[in-house]
């Protein structure tokens, strides 16, 4: 019963790269690069009990998907609320993880040309990328399967009081063997890929003493991903068409029933190629910069660029290479009528219980399958950046920079279920997501788009001592708002979820990497003490070698936290997510009457938890916004102190004492966020590897 998260029990990473750098100079105004870079990354990770089939230790009878590797039982949820999708489970999931083993490779090739030409004025450069990234892994959903229970199994008198919160519990129909619904998936390799070229032209020109401008525009491709031997395939929602493209595995059967459970989907097979869908050629990339001497010491600068993505990781899911014919993972729902379908009734899949596990038939049954949605009209992320700065310097060999940045982001990834279910308040227990869906009967998609988008304004400072007297200095404070409509494909804000899965944008809040305050200064300082410098000068040379050459080092951190979201359970209906109910007056984000701590961090009085209502106050997804609350900031100061030792002009030493989080000052995670929770507000851990680390070490240079 390990419940290890994603992370796994085990870890292995084997890194390799190399790189060759040809440079010539054909004349004093032309010099040429050429570069041949190559990267490997092999990430492995296995769950806990990877090697025990737990299938047979506990007597799951049925389907086994126990190997060498894959060993544990299957990942086991527990859900308080499923009816309201979003409410979070009472109790932590047991058995092993979804997505483990896996193993993953990234091998990455790219030649790169540059060109510079200087002529009149003129700085020009030139070039072209071309990179080949080949990312083949094993990683599929649910290698040794999933199974959820629900509260509404033990619901008493009636399904009702299950979906309100008010009676079953879900460890109670674990007992009983009674399965909500479960998943399980093939094991087969997906060989992703990736193509990106690009060039370049660039002049920087010197137009008077005073200005220089520069303008430049860049051009890129990335191709979609593919997989090496064409084995994915896409389902278009707008035509209902699954895609499968062409190659020699073409003509792989699609699953039984297939043809019975999507009687309306079309496949169409060999008629696009191993990309699925055509290419983004639109990446034109405008670059446009000026810096102007107003006065002796004071330069105005700005500058605007178009700069875009296209290499984003897309994670696992939903990988188009998990899809059918060529990777499955079925789908075990109660049927929409008829026995099985009420939550008292087994679960025809399972007529066995839990005792009875996963059907022999698993891959050949009729239990439909999970499609992946790739969006015909996929764009590469883009980012619209402007600043204008301002820089002054200081006497004692300081310079003070103050400037505005900002940003447009468009086409950002988002991963949407396109035949989404809308909201609706109902107390009506056989209203389902499902039945709302637009076309029930294929179920939720994974879907992956471009339709994200976000701004960012800030204004920032820094106040900078170049080295002189042996002190190098930096400061630097910046103030600014980052909004966006979606998270992060592989991680993201604690808490946040949609309002309403058919419209994103009114998810549009402060983004998921959102910091208000962010200070960082960091110093190097050469100790002037010992022969050659000014104190100490006149010492000999053991005591000078002793006493001589210390070096100094510090980097301070203080920034505020970033935003998450409070969440509820008990929200009767079907909803994107259950949030609480806010209480009019107050800010949950404010600090308690008694100030802020690990055991009260804000004012959890400003809520109202959805599962503390009665009907037919329940009969709401909840009031209260995204993003309410700030996590707690971060307070941390890095420290290091060098000696150096000097044998002769070819052979030195250095002895090296360095501390990460001098102070060990905790660094609190996010309070718990769930309204109901008996520790709802309380903070139960500081971020994982946030103690302070002092090391010792000792380096030979000759």
């Amino acid at each position: 019963l390990d419940g290890a998260p994603f992370q796994g029990a085990s870890e292995e990473d084997l890194s390799r790269n190399a790189m060759l750098s040809y440079t010539r100079v054909w004349t004093p105004a032309i010099i040429s690069e050429t570069r041949v870079g190559f990267t490997r990354l092999v990430t492995a990770r296995t769950g806990a009990n990877a090697s025990i089939d737990e299938y047979k230790a506990v007597g799951m009878a049925g389907y086994d998907p126990s190997t060498s590797i894959n060993g544990g039982l299957p990942q086991i949820q527990f859900s308080s609320n499923f009816q309201g999708n979003g409410g979070s489970g009472s109790y932590s999931q047991i058995g092993a993880n979804d997505w483990l083993p896996s193993k993953e490779y990234s091998n990455v090739w790219d030649f790169i040309q540059n060109v510079s030409v200087t002529k009149n004025g003129h700085a020009i450069k030139f070039g072209a990328e071309f990179r080949t990234i080949k990312f083949p892994f094993f990683q599929v959903p649910f290698p040794h399967g999933e199974l959820y229970f629900n509260n509404q199994a033990t619901a008493y008198p009636s399904l009702s009081y299950g979906g309100s919160g008010q009676t079953g519990d879900a460890m109670a129909s674990f007992l009983l063997g009674n399965i909500d619904w479960g998943e399980m998936s093939t094991n087969n390799f997906i060989a992703s890929e990736k193509l990106g070229y690009a060039g370049y032209a660039q002049d920087d020109w010197k137009v008077t003493p005073k200005l220089t401008v520069s303008f430049g525009l860049r051009y890129e491709i990335f191709s979609p991903i593919s997989e090496k031997f064409g084995r994915q395939s896409n389902f278009d929602f707008q035509t209902m068409t699954l895609y499968i493209p062409k190659g020699k595995d073409q003509n792989t059967p699609l699953p039984a029933g297939f043809a019975s459970n999507f009687p309306n989907v079309h496949v169409s097979i060999g008629q696009v190629d191993k990309y699925l869908i055509p290419w983004d050629k639109t990446n034109f990339g405008p670059r446009i910069g000026a810096a102007y001497s107003w006065r002796t010491k004071t330069v105005i600068r700005l500058g605007y660029g178009i700069f875009y993505g296209g290499e984003e990781q897309q994670g696992g899911n939903p990988n188009r290479g998990e899809s059918a014919p060529f990777n499955e993972s079925p789908y075990f729902q109660r049927p929409a009528t008829g026995a099985g379908s009420t939550m008292f009734d087994t679960n025809p899949y399972f007529a066995g219980g839990l005792s009875g596990g996963y059907p022999v038939n698993i891959f050949s049954g009729p239990a439909p399958v999970s499609f992946r949605s790739l969006a015909m009209d996929f764009r590469n992320s883009m980012v619209h950046k402007w600043n204008l700065a301002v820089q002054q310097e200081l006497p004692h060999a300081m310079a003070l920079e103050v400037a505005y940045v900002g940003n447009h982001q468009a086409h950002s990834l988002y991963q949407p279920d396109q035949n989404a279910c809308r909201n609706m308040a109902t107390s009506d227990p056989t209203v389902t997501c499902n039945s709302l869906r637009p076309q029930p009967y294929i179920g939720g998609l994974s879907g992956t788009a471009s339709m994200g988008w976000g701004n960012y304004a800030g204004l920032t400072t820094k106040l900078e001592k170049r080295l002189s007297g042996g002190l190098q200095a930096t400061a630097a404070y910046t103030y600014g708002h980052a909004l966006a409509n979606t998270g992060t494909t592989l991680s993201g804000s604690t808490g946040f979820g949609n309002k309403d899965n058919t419209n994103i944008n009114l998810g549009y809040s402060s983004a998921a990497w959102d910091i208000r305050h962010n200070l960082a200064a960091s110093f190097v300082y050469d100790v002037p003490f010992g022969h050659g410098k000014k104190f100490g000068n006149g010492l000999s040379k053991p005591v000078s070698s002793l006493l001589g050459n210390w070096q100094v080092n510090g980097i301070l951190t203080l920034h505020t936290g970033n935003p998450f979201t409070l969440r509820s359970n008990g929200c009767v209906g079907v909803w994107a997510s259950c949030f609480p109910n806010l209480v009019s007056g107050k800010n949950p984000n404010a600090a308690p009457a008694g100030g802020r701590s690990p055991d009260h961090w804000f004012d959890t009085t400003a809520v109202v938890a959805i599962s503390t209502l009665s009907s037919p106050s329940n009969i709401t997804e909840g009031n209260l916004g995204l993003q309410s609350n700030t996590s707690p900031p971060t307070k941390n100061l890095d420290f290091s102190i060098f000696k150096d030792f000097l044998f002769t002009e070819r052979f030195r030493a250095q002895f090296r004492a360095e501390a990460t989080n001098l102070f060990n000052t905790p660094q609190f995670s996010t309070p718990d966020n769930n309204a109901q929770d008996t520790t709802f507000g309380v903070v139960t851990s500081t971020a994982p590897g946030s103690e302070r680390h002092i090391q010792f070490s000792l380096r030979f240079r000759f």
